[in-house]
């Protein structure tokens, strides 16, 4: 404040000693609050350091698999669909893919056709579904893997996509490596680099997720303290006017 108030000897009923008394106290209450809105905002920023320190983990393979997906046109597919007819089931490595692909997308196998040759019952299939997809409306389907929510991707999701990728059959060193997919079907390489992609982001998300509540918390802890604040400001502005004016009365 440019202008210093003058604590003249007065009474204690004296207007303008209180008022001087509760500047005083209010200033001492601000400085206060200012501390701990410093102490605050430093935490919020260092919880918000974190998150962004483990995401920083996912998010190159993140981007490069929608690199890759962007890369994908609806033709690649129409061409990949052609040279796996309909009466032909894809080599193994792309039906691990696929598979995967419409695990976390929740989408159900289908049963597959009875033969001669069948043991244990009907067996499901997640090519056949797969396949209508991509044959439908392949747009679509890239379009969905781009805007998959990836943030709440749910564990029992992952425990059946991990239990594809480490079964024997669904040769997951062959399946989910790029450069080797990438011989059988280069569309296929891209899927599965998106997979994998989704895996490697759900365990950074679990460190994050509980970090990401703790800095809301926080957050909002700044933003109450802040309003706490101007209000406190508002007070002491309003406090010290008073007794500018009272002791403006009084010179006069």
């Amino acid at each position: 404040m440019s202008e210093t108030l003058v604590d003249p000897v007065v009474d204690d009923n004296d207007p303008l000693k209180s008022q001087l008394i509760d500047v005083n106290k209010l200033k001492t209450q601000l400085i206060k609050l200012e501390e701990e809105l410093v102490q605050l905002c430093n935490k919020a920023q260092k919880t918000k350091s974190l998150c962004e320190e483990e995401l920083d983990m996912a998010l190159p393979q993140l981007h490069a698999a929608y690199k890759a997906l962007q890369s994908i046109s609806p033709n690649d597919i129409d061409m990949s669909n052609r040279v796996n007819s309909m009466n032909q089931r894809p080599p193994a490595p792309v039906r691990s893919v696929m598979s995967a692909v419409l695990i976390l997308l929740k989408v159900e196998p289908q049963p597959m056709k009875k033969t001669a040759s069948s043991k244990n019952g009907e067996k499901q299939d997640f090519w056949l579904p797969a396949r209508k997809m991509l044959c439908d409306d392949p747009r679509g389907f890239l379009k969905q893997l781009m805007e998959f929510d990836k943030d709440n991707i749910e564990e029992e999701t992952i425990s059946k996509l991990r239990e594809l990728m480490n079964n024997e059959e669904s040769e997951r060193t062959q399946a989910f490596n790029k450069d080797a997919i990438a011989k059988v079907s280069s569309v296929c390489s891209k899927f599965g680099q998106w997979v994998l992609a989704m895996e490697a982001y759900y365990e950074v998300s679990k460190v994050v997720a509980p970090l990401r509540e703790t800095l809301a918390a926080e957050e909002k802890e700044v933003v109450e303290k802040m309003s706490e604040l101007q209000l406190l400001q508002e007070q002491l502005k309003e406090t010290v006017d008073a007794a500018l004016l009272e002791s403006k009365k009084r010179d006069q």
